[in-house]
């Protein structure tokens, strides 16, 4: 797994997002093998509960312990970027107007211990049978970024660096990244743009990359004191993302039109709780 340290907080949606943390690559089933949900032959958790979270809280949470499966305030368009990561949100489409508002505390079990490729497919069974859940994929024409060098020289910005040999791990504050994994890093801030390392790097760097969101909506009434003092905390004269990529990483985005892979929802229906 790579892991990618992000720096501020990001609002996105009416969710706060706090990425002072780590950001994971979720590992998933390639797009164009998936199937409409009713008809995947997929694991399925053995037992599962399903229930309206209507806590007003911003911060969504999953764990996974042995064989049981837990989350926490998800919405449906959450549960649906799992699946299909690295997918843009913004390329998940149709539904009703609840698949982001509504929110969800799911237990479940299954009979023996859960693997992450696992939890993937069997969310999509629990989505397909208790969400109703149909959707079919498609090509079309759309927005896209293509990362690249962006100075004449090839010079690099003093934020992307080789690897020391003598590091056999990466540090908590650098990770070693291969520059596709930073492109679809980037995708979620990237106004939901498919990101496409278009650099010719090879090499695997460390990457430290520190930005400031170009828009902050207001804070929810209820919001947890750690979200405020995330808020609390952003460099409001920071540099934008675009800034930070050329200065930090020597990196631009190149905007331009190409197809790209949609997720359609042909159904969706709210489940009865349990």
């Amino acid at each position: 797994m790579i892991v990618l340290v992000f720096a501020e907080t990001i609002l996105a949606s009416g969710t706060m997002r706090v990425l002072t943390l780590f950001v994971a690559v979720v590992v998933a089933s390639p797009l164009h093998a998936q199937v409409p949900a009713s008809k995947a032959q997929s694991p399925s958790f053995e037992v599962a509960s399903v229930k309206r979270n209507a806590s007003g809280s911003v911060i969504v949470n999953t764990t996974v312990e042995g064989n049981r499966y837990t989350g926490t305030n998800l919405s449906v368009k959450d549960l649906l970027a799992g699946i299909y990561a690295p997918l843009p949100r913004a390329r998940i489409v149709g539904g009703p107007n609840w698949i982001n508002t509504d929110r969800f505390d799911i237990v479940a079990t299954a009979e023996g211990a859960l693997r992450y490729p696992d939890v993937t497919e069997m969310i999509r069974s629990l989505l397909a049978q208790r969400f109703q859940l149909v959707v079919h994929s498609e090509v079309r024409e759309g927005d896209v970024y293509d990362l690249k060098v962006a100075r004449s020289t090839a010079e690099l910005g003093p934020r992307l660096l080789p690897p020391k040999p003598e590091c056999a791990v990466a540090s908590p504050d650098r990770s070693r990244c291969p520059m596709a994994e930073l492109a679809r890093m980037l995708d979620p801030f990237t106004e939901q743009r498919t990101v496409r390392d278009r650099t010719g790097l090879t090499d695997r760097y460390d990457v430290q990359l520190t930005w400031t969101p170009d828009r902050l909506g207001p804070l929810p009434p209820n919001a947890p004191e750690e979200v405020i003092r995330a808020r609390e905390a952003i460099d409001p004269n920071g540099p934008a993302l675009s800034t930070a990529l050329q200065e930090q990483l020597g990196l631009k985005l190149e905007a331009k039109k190409d197809t790209v892979d949609i997720v359609v929802i042909d159904r969706l229906e709210r489940p009865a709780e349990n």
